[in-house]
């Protein structure tokens, strides 16, 4: 089992598996899976609505410049990746690559293990990882009331109007729970998106909204960077601050009563642990 395999699994399994089912298909152990999640950043392992998901991820971009010698992203047309280039079978070829083995496309995949990936899995992969492919979620329709909320655009709105709360979990709310709906499907086709990607634009939506959260997740413990590296160690100063002294050394109390989001260090590495 090679991490290359396990990101090749999870990218067909709509980029989000849960961690038994990966256990079952690889017919491994707890410590084996640990072991390659632990150490690679192509993975982020989240609790969400109570299940244990290993969501996959990845630094390769899509180059925004179509000649940039030296580039360590990929040169390849963003329509033609979503299936929907209209110059893919017409006389007048599109002006951005269409090629995943080209020299610079196959040094840049093979360099992040993914050159085993189908052009529909590094899709998959490169939507979830690169927010700038997709359009966001609008946060002003998600305040307010009435149809669109807050949001000022409203109809002319290029964000997409679908409830936050839906992606993240069960939500009952009047706000879109449906990709389908006029605003949202409007959106996201002008993006390029097609007919079969639209079929898992809830599962990537849904890791995007982890993924984000994850990356924004507070240490669960640590220094306070604006003290300084040697905070701790200081004495208190003399006058008001040293009558202090006793009760800054007091530990922090902790809080057990919520398990909403718990990481162990901040984003980067990937690979940790969070609660939705």
């Amino acid at each position: 089992m090679t991490e290359a395999a396990i990101v090749k699994r999870i990218c067909a399994q709509n980029g989000s598996i849960s961690y038994d089912a990966l256990i079952s298909m690889f017919g491994l152990f707890d410590e084996a899976l640990d072991s390659v999640v632990a150490r690679s950043e192509s993975f982020t392992v989240a609790f969400v609505n109570g299940q244990k998901k290993v969501i996959a991820r990845s630094k390769v971009r899509l180059c925004r410049v179509q000649n940039c010698p030296g580039c360590a992203n990929l040169h390849l047309c963003k329509l033609f990746l979503f299936g929907s280039c209209r110059f893919d079978r017409g006389r007048r070829g599109c002006r951005f690559s269409h090629d995943l083995l080209s020299g610079q496309n196959a040094l840049v995949l093979t360099a992040h293990g993914l050159n085993t990936l189908d052009l529909k899995e590094l899709c998959i992969l490169l939507m979830q990882s690169d927010y700038s492919l997709l359009p966001a979620v609008c946060h002003s329709y998600n305040n307010g009331t009435g149809e669109y909320g807050r949001c000022p655009d409203a109809e002319n709105c290029k964000r997409l109007h679908i409830c936050e709360k839906y992606l993240r979990g069960f939500c009952d709310c009047t706000r879109a729970h449906d990709f389908y709906e006029p605003h949202p499907l409007k959106t996201l086709q002008d993006r390029g998106v097609t007919a079969e990607l639209m079929a898992v634009m809830k599962d990537l939506y849904a890791n995007i909204e982890v993924l984000k959260r994850h990356s924004k997740a507070p240490a669960a413990g640590g220094p306070n960077p604006r003290r300084g590296p040697n905070a701790q160690n200081r004495r208190p100063s003399s006058g008001f601050n040293a009558g202090r002294g006793q009760a800054a050394q007091k530990p922090p109390q902790t809080n057990t009563g919520s398990t909403y989001m718990l990481l162990r260090e901040p984003f980067p590495p990937l690979n940790k642990k969070l609660y939705i």
